[in-house]
């Protein structure tokens, strides 16, 4: 009961302008502010599930970071196991909590979010993985977690560069990310990834070291039978009084 959807249509949550056919009571809580935060926290330890859907598919921890609704967050966060929570959960677009924290400016609930066991790795419908946000984001330390985390093939399959090379050019940085300082440092740190990715030293050492010449090792010859000597010591003999004298 706590977790079921209603069917109320609306298009404005409090002072939200946001569509929904329906949703839970904790998405109501967490939409119409700070007022309604004790009815949010009994909800909770009742067992109202922070991750539970409405029918948008987005949970009430999505709702509280596109809301910017802090307080909310913390009670949720703070009422709930870590191994309660369906953080890999995702909306119409694929996005998962992680994608709602990069893209909404939460460096802060992103780093959270992995410490509590979000898959980093998970992309959306557009292929767009939080690597490739947390770039667009200019989120240094979210950035340099990701890069030493993530499959080596993530950073690979980046569109930000031509192969070996960072295109700064092929950057479509997301709009609060206006920090030169911080943009160029994650240009750096991508840079410094890629080239351990595609330039190894150990395999390149490899590849430039002179191939080893195994010697070939010849079999040991077979020891021979006492019944082969004994037949050519008896041929020999037949030989030898076969000859004719004189001769």
């Amino acid at each position: 009961m706590l977790n079921e959807c209603d069917d109320v249509s609306v298009d404005d949550i409090g002072e939200h302008q946001k569509h929904t056919d329906g949703q839970t009571a904790l998405h109501w809580c967490v939409a119409l502010g700070d007022n309604y935060l004790p009815m949010l926290s009994l909800l909770i330890r009742l067992g109202a599930s922070p991750t539970a859907k409405n029918k948008e598919n987005v949970t009430s921890m999505m709702y509280a970071i596109e809301f910017k609704n802090e307080a909310a967050m913390e009670e949720m966060v703070k009422g709930v196991k870590p191994q309660q929570l369906r953080l890999d959960y995702q909306d119409k677009e694929g996005r998962t909590h992680l994608h709602y924290a990069i893209l909404h400016n939460r460096q802060d609930y992103a780093m959270r979010f992995i410490e509590m066991g979000h898959d980093p790795q998970m992309e959306d419908d557009n292929h767009e993985t939080p690597l490739f946000l947390a770039l667009r984001a200019a989120m240094p330390d979210l950035l340099t977690y990701l890069l030493q985390n993530v499959d080596s093939f993530s950073v690979q399959q980046a569109p930000f560069h031509n192969g070996s090379v960072m295109v700064a050019e092929r950057i479509q940085w997301l709009e609060f990310a206006t920090d030169e300082q911080a943009r160029t440092e994650c240009i750096r740190l991508f840079q410094k990834r890629l080239d351990e990715v595609c330039f190894r030293p150990e395999e390149t050492e490899k590849k430039r070291a002179k191939p080893t010449v195994k010697k070939m090792k010849l079999a040991p010859s077979a020891p021979l039978r006492s019944r082969s000597i004994g037949n050519a010591s008896a041929l020999r003999s037949r030989s030898i009084g076969g000859r004719i004298p004189g001769k």
